[in-house]
């Protein structure tokens, strides 16, 4: 059983374009001060420059293990988790906000998650030898994951607490606008509050669990090598999501939204879930003649209702569901506001009979690529192409590490070391593009696909003499512990 109590102190400056941001297609709009960008965060009144927060966090477990005979052993434990998170700290400043604006409930920070108190983490498990070569392991339990802070930071950056500022593209006198802005005179609010888009969490926000579930037969099929086979799964529940707190009404086509007082949110709440099953297979070769080797094989499928809750691939994935009145639906054109957010990639229709989950990306190129979809309109903002229908190549990668050793003498090693990452050379590129109404579709070599690196190494090890007095109050094993068997008998004697 144990404890562990941490203080966390976070001190810093997350905030996009707090100095200004300005981009300009072509050197002669940097010289007539025409910009395509032209923006910049600024603070409210009563809100510092840097998040300097504090908070706690408390853990507890306890576990054990029932040996019912010889050949059967039941684990089993409890963790319980408490942890902290920056919302109360960012509802302390806000107050500083409320009351700098006439104590104006529109300026308000809300909801205020409070702190989750109900992490309860069970385990139990089995292990049954059935014959000198044959165990039977399983089990079941469940762990919960933090709310990590990037979270806190994105509403930090947003009104109530940042104001944006946006000037429309390629508008005369870019710079200046950025640079009164940012250092001249104090920016009034937005006529309306409620109106400014913001980043909100939800009022039941907490950390989300899982719950792994595992069944296995071991076997020791030779001397040194063991066999195994058995079934994992996992149940994701309370996953983070982003959502679009308040979506357009169908029909409108982005122009009504379903509170009209209330401007763009992007929500944050525990929306999604995911199942995961595998067969699981290996062969282990334990260390024995200075060698070992394992191989693993798994059979599984995966099905998530979100798979992260930022965008996993700003190349065509977004994050927020692109229907906000049914998450599992998968159709498009109904981002207006939040795209500005999250991304606006919109899922396209397929206008082939291929199967073109089951091919390759140069296969779909080959094909004909983008011509094989296309977009959804106004009048038609239902798609009918599946989530993450595109694969990206495989990642293949083989380090190899040589080391040798040069004993000097007893306490004097000299290690000679060179290892080859990626020693095959082989280009691993990243995401390709997947948005269709992209000229650069599928395509992968646009990305860094990496190169082999070799490193080399040069170590002096080196001890000095260690002697154990017959006096001295150090154990003999803490005296002679790290001495070689020379050593022992040098220092040590018997």
């Amino acid at each position: 059983m144990g404890f562990d109590f941490r203080r966390q102190d976070q001190i810093q400056d997350l905030n996009p374009a707090i100095r200004g941001r300005l981009a300009y297609n072509i050197l002669q709009d940097f010289v007539d001060a025409v910009a395509q960008t032209a923006s910049i965060n600024t603070f409210l009144p009563g809100v510092p420059r840097w998040q300097a927060c504090s908070y706690y966090d408390y853990f507890f477990y306890a576990q054990d293990a029932w040996g019912m005979n010889l050949r059967l052993s039941l684990p089993y434990g409890l963790r319980y988790e408490t942890p902290g998170s920056p919302a109360q700290w960012l509802a302390d400043i806000n107050r500083r906000v409320v009351a700098a604006n006439n104590n104006d409930p529109r300026f308000l920070f809300t909801p205020v998650p409070p702190r989750d108190k109900n992490n309860w983490a069970p385990r139990f498990g089995f292990n049954h030898r059935m014959t000198d070569r044959t165990v039977l392991r399983g089990g079941c339990s469940r762990t919960y994951d933090l709310i990590f802070n990037n979270i806190y930071l994105n509403i930090f950056s947003a009104f109530p607490f940042t104001q944006v500022n946006n000037m429309p593209a390629r508008t005369p006198g870019s710079f200046q606008y950025v640079y009164s802005l940012g250092f001249q005179g104090v920016i009034p609010p937005p006529p309306d509050p409620l109106q400014a888009p913001r980043t909100i969490v939800s009022a039941d926000f907490r950390a989300p669990l899982a719950e792994q579930f595992s069944f296995q037969e071991q076997r020791e099929v030779a001397r040194d090598w063991i066999a195994a086979a058995g079934d994992v799964a996992t149940k994701g529940t309370a996953l983070f999501q982003t959502l679009d707190g308040n979506p357009t009404i169908p029909g409108s086509q982005g122009r009504q939204r379903l509170f009209a007082d209330q401007g763009v949110r992007r929500l944050r709440a525990n929306a999604a879930n995911s199942i995961y099953h595998s067969l699981q297979a290996s062969l282990e070769k334990r260390l024995s003649n200075n060698f070992t080797m394992a191989a693993q094989y798994p059979w599984s499928t995966f099905i998530d209702l979100a798979s992260e809750i930022f965008n996993p691939s700003v190349s065509g994935e977004v994050a927020v569901p692109q229907d906000s009145y049914n998450w599992r639906a998968d159709p498009g054109f109904r981002l207006s506001g939040i795209d500005a957010l999250v991304g606006n990639a919109i899922s396209p229709n397929v206008a082939t009979d291929l199967d073109l989950s089951r091919m390759t990306l140069r296969e779909i190129l080959q094909a004909g690529g983008r011509t094989l979809f296309s977009q959804v309109t106004a009048a038609g903002p239902m798609d009918n192409a599946g989530r993450n229908i595109l694969r990206a190549d495989g990642i293949n990668n083989l380090d190899i590490a040589v080391v040798k050793y040069i004993r000097i003498s007893e306490s004097n090693t000299l290690q000679y070391r060179c290892e080859f990452y990626n020693s095959s050379n082989t280009r691993n590129y990243g995401i390709p593009e997947s948005r269709v109404n992209s000229t650069a579709f599928g395509l992968e070599g646009n990305t860094d696909g990496g190169n082999r690196r070799i490193v080399m190494g040069l170590r002096y090890t080196f001890q000095g003499p260690i002697s154990c007095p017959a006096n001295s109050p150090r154990s003999a094993a803490t005296c002679c512990g790290a001495l070689s068997l020379r050593g022992l008998e040098q220092a040590c004697g018997n």
